[in-house]
């Protein structure tokens, strides 16, 4: 290759070039190296879209399960602590009905007592002394 002028370049084939062969390959490279690297890199964008996609589902789900179970939980204390409350009512009223009993028992001892004194009094009446 003959070099007339600073841009003129005569190839192999006696042809007249306004830029070097060697620069127009190096060129057309880059450029195909270029257009390459462009395509891998819009695909790994695409990738990281639908990656970032696919996590904030998933991190909807996780809120939403998490929800769920807190709810869940939350049923389940107040299932429990209206158990224990109903147990203390019960409680509470088995322990008032067993003084109840007690007091009726003690009313009866002296109503039967009562009773015994008057049945007594009767028998002495109808005996004369």
């Amino acid at each position: 290759m003959d070099s007339v002028g600073s841009n003129i370049v005569i190839d192999e084939l006696n042809q007249v070039r306004l830029v070097n062969p060697d620069l127009t390959e190096d060129a057309q490279q880059l450029n195909n190296e270029t257009t390459n690297f462009v395509n891998k890199l819009t695909r790994f964008d695409e990738l990281v879209e639908s990656i970032a996609t696919m996590l904030t589902e998933l991190g909807k789900l996780a809120d939403a399960e998490r929800l769920r179970a807190m709810t869940a939980q939350n049923a389940a204390k107040q299932s429990e602590s209206q158990l224990l409350e109903e147990r203390q009512q019960l409680s509470i009223l088995l322990h008032e009905k067993q003084v109840e009993l007690e007091r009726l028992k003690v009313e009866l001892q002296e109503l039967q007592r009562l009773e015994a004194q008057q049945t007594e009094y009767l028998q002495r009446l109808r005996l004369p002394t």
